[in-house]
């Protein structure tokens, strides 16, 4: 409990909020965006590979 305390006081001293690349929904987002980009990157390699 006291050190959950000590870590609030340090965020709240530090500029407010935690940051956002340390969120873990930030992680989920990200790596759902590269998930995706790779997709089609796959595609587009698997498209024009049949294309020449």
């Amino acid at each position: 409990m006291r050190r959950a305390e000590n870590i609030r006081s340090k965020n709240q001293l530090s500029g407010g909020s935690a940051l956002m690349w340390a969120q873990p929904w930030y992680h989920r987002m990200l790596g759902a965006f590269m998930t995706i980009a790779g997709l089609v990157m796959l595609t587009a390699a698997y498209a024009l590979w049949h294309l020449s």
